[in-house]
């Protein structure tokens, strides 16, 4: 990273913080993690990365601890989520990390240099052929698909979590929550995963879409039953972790 891009990141990352400190809601928080993510993902590419993320770290750090040391408290990173985990690779696990409003801010250290393998020289910006190699490439999710999220819209709802059941889609990647694999409407069912009675919002990030069998399994009572439901679908541990913490959510027992 060049000195001058070293400055921009500390000056985008300082305000955030500043954000947080005046507005502490999750909104301004998940606007921080958003920066860091894409930080690291825009300059994963230099080899010195992790050299230079760390001195933008050490930079941050009194500002971190002045401004935010009353807006929450710290954990382990051996304590945190293991979707929080995956984002935050190669972080030990004795690293204390300050979380906000039940949202654990994203270390700025926990990326490593990636290489840019099998670049295709067909993209570019210049060339019809090219610029439909780019848009194919970055759609993960159609038109159709995003008209079919009409049809699981709840009147019940609020508007916002309608809304923002759209933004939740796209952040999944139009796949299950909890399996990862693509969704078929109609037979999808969003829901909070931590529910209004504990504290949760109608926000993107609070939102999860599951298909209708795992729906079903989430809110069966007797987790014998719940476990045969989900047995087809071979859960591996983070799966199993990310349903059970649905369940705890809606003060279900784990299976």
């Amino acid at each position: 990273m060049s000195d001058k891009a070293m400055t921009k990141v500390k000056a985008n990352l300082k305000r955030k913080i500043i954000d947080i400190q005046y507005c502490t809601v999750e909104k301004t928080v998940n606007a921080y993690n958003s920066a860091v993510y894409g930080i690291q993902g825009y300059y994963s590419l230099a080899t010195n990365v992790y050299n230079n993320l760390t001195d933008v770290n050490y930079a941050l750090l009194p500002a971190l601890r002045i401004r935010l040391n009353n807006r929450g408290h710290t954990v382990l990173f051996r304590d945190t989520s293991i979707e929080f985990k995956q984002k935050a690779v190669g972080i030990r696990d004795d690293t204390k990390i300050l979380v906000i409003k039940d949202i654990p801010l994203l270390p700025v250290t926990a990326v490593h240099h990636r290489s840019p393998m099998n670049f295709s020289q067909d993209i570019s910006n210049y060339t019809a052929e090219g610029r439909k190699k780019v848009h194919n490439d970055i759609t993960v999710v159609n038109s159709v698909e995003l008209g079919a999220l009409a049809s699981i819209r709840d009147p019940k709802e609020t508007i916002e979590f309608n809304d923002n059941m759209i933004s939740a889609f796209i952040v999944q990647r139009g796949g299950c929550y909890i399996t990862g694999e693509k969704l078929r409407f109609p037979q999808v069912k969003a829901i909070r995963k931590k529910p209004t009675s504990r504290g949760g919002t109608d926000g993107h990030s609070n939102i999860a879409l599951l298909s209708l069998d795992l729906w079903n399994a989430l809110f069966t009572e007797d987790c014998n039953i719940a476990r045969q439901l989900t047995g087809k679908y071979h859960f591996d541990s983070s799966q199993t972790e990310r349903f059970n913490r649905l369940r705890r959510s809606y003060g279900y027992l784990a299976i």
